[in-house]
């Protein structure tokens, strides 16, 4: 089971929101976990990045997240190759009565993906994001990747 979280204090139901959110300051961390192939082992997410956009007031939000790192391979000294394990797409609807939102990722990178992300405004304002996602899917290797992380926006 792999789990990820974040916490701080929710933007106010009755503050103004913008009319337009994004980021230009982003801090992502999680893990990957291949499970078969060559590539099998345990990966940070240190090459991940990931653009967010949307209009609380009209109530949608939409993210990119392409997601990638660096096996953990436990031995000081030994280089790493970057793994890329795809780019996932989605939308969701935004809840201005708890300042929340989330959605479903899609992924043409990866078959059978089940992936989403929830995320919510934190901050005067809605200066401030925070994201978890999830995803799960087969790699044309057949391998099975399985990965979980949050991004914090400003």
């Amino acid at each position: 089971v792999e789990l990820s979280c974040f916490f701080g204090v929710p933007t106010q139901t009755n503050d103004t929101f913008p009319s337009s959110v994004g980021a230009t300051e982003l801090s992502i961390a999680g893990g990957a976990r291949v499970i078969g192939g060559a590539d099998s082992g345990t990966y940070d997410l240190s090459s991940t990045t990931a653009s967010l956009s949307g209009n609380p007031n009209d109530g949608d939000v939409t993210i990119s997240i392409t997601i990638g790192g660096t096996r953990l391979s436990g031995l000081a000294g030994q280089p790493q190759p970057e793994i890329n394990f795809g780019t996932f797409d989605g939308s969701g609807s935004v809840s201005i009565t708890d300042t929340s939102f989330g959605g479903s990722l899609a992924s043409n990178d990866l078959s059978g993906v089940v992936a989403n992300f929830e995320g919510w405004f934190f901050g005067p304002q809605a200066l401030e994001t925070g994201i978890t996602f999830s995803a799960d899917g087969v790699r044309t290797d057949g391998s099975r990747v399985i990965v979980t992380g949050t991004i914090l926006a400003r």
